[in-house]
């Protein structure tokens, strides 16, 4: 069965605090905190994940510190350590949710490639929202008056729905790394967490100056090499990825704030108001200010058109695009050649 906690009980002493928790051991367990919430509980026997909306918090995974927010969840591993701090003073919502291990047998049966049997383990690293999955976390984010009235086996029925998903895009990882032909066989996997790795302080460290030797340096590899690893990996050069994050947030920045152009520019590491025009109008095909009034106007429900992941695969899918590859001349096509990556920047 599935347990829904919108806020965590209070507990006079450890022991109390652990005995609650030990208790759930058959059910899948969503808690939904916000600022000045008692701290959340620590399940480390089970696969969970974690996401925020509407704020940015930090996570600790291993060595790993991870900035979550509204673009990008993280999943952790069974046995994993992981810690997080919620700050007193913000608006937000995060959202934690601790799989069962009957739930994870089971949904496991229900994927293709998998086994009950096998032996799960995510690459602990932020995950861009895919739509299907976006929809799914927020249904918990969102649950409100409505959760009380929900039954447990409603929840469990949700979290087996997610953690599906999550399985099935765990496979797609795994056949996409095998994939990498730009890499040796042995060392694909490699690779792709060391890519990961540096995706992560990308995502993490938007708002600060972010050259290509430090991304490079941040996974262990030469510059060059790094940057075709990465564009094998995402399908875009690392700072064409950049930018789609912080055209990401100021997205969401136009639509929850009143804040003049250039402030919100360098909240997210943009120089100033008109380099934020431009990314707008070449990412988004509008102007910051015509996007702001397009949100507002549709209601207090509104959200941002697209996703993080939607951006980098539209800029993905661009570089794909045929294009004249040398100055037309008569006889030769104008679709003769490809340009099929950025050069480096």
């Amino acid at each position: 069965m599935g347990i829904f906690l919108e806020s965590v009980p209070e507990f006079a002493s450890q022991t109390e605090r652990t005995a609650f928790w030990s208790g759930l051991d058959g059910d899948s367990v969503i808690v939904i905190a916000r600022a000045g919430d008692p701290p959340l509980p620590t399940l480390a026997d089970r696969v969970s994940l974690r996401a925020v909306f509407g704020g940015r918090i930090a996570h600790r995974v291993g060595d790993a510190r991870l900035n979550v927010d509204d673009d990008a969840f993280l999943v952790v591993n069974a046995q994993s350590t992981a810690s997080v701090a919620l700050p007193a003073d913000e608006t937000y919502t995060y959202c934690a949710i601790y799989f069962s291990e009957a739930t994870l047998k089971h949904c496991l049966g229900r994927v293709a490639g998998t086994s009950r049997g096998e032996t799960v383990g995510f690459i602990e690293r932020l995950r861009p929202y895919e739509p299907a999955v976006a929809s799914l976390i927020r249904a918990f984010a969102g649950a409100g008056d409505a959760a009380a009235s929900t039954s447990r086996e409603t929840w469990e029925r949700r979290a087996e729905e997610l953690l599906t998903a999550l399985l099935a895009a765990r496979r797609r990882e795994c056949d996409h790394v095998i994939s990498l032909t730009h890499a040796r066989e042995r060392t694909r996997h490699e690779i792709y967490r060391r890519v990961s790795d540096s995706t992560d302080h990308l995502l993490s460290h938007y708002d600060e100056p972010l050259q290509l030797k430090l991304l490079a340096d941040v996974a262990c590899l030469a510059k060059f090499h790094y940057l075709r690893m990465f564009v094998a990996v995402h399908g875009i050069t690392p700072m064409e990825y950049l930018r789609c994050k912080r055209v990401a947030v100021a997205s969401r920045l136009l639509l929850a704030e009143s804040a003049p152009l250039g402030v919100i520019a360098r909240r997210v590491g943009i120089a100033d108001r008109s380099t934020l025009l431009r990314l707008f109008i070449d990412y988004r095909a509008t102007t910051p200010d015509q996007y702001r009034r397009d949100l507002q106007g549709r209601g207090p429900e509104a959200v941002p058109d697209s996703l993080l992941s939607d951006l980098v695969r539209a800029r993905a899918q661009s570089k794909l695009r045929p294009v004249p590859s040398h100055p037309v001349a008569v006889g030769v096509p104008a679709e003769a050649g490809y340009r099929r990556f950025a050069t480096p920047e």
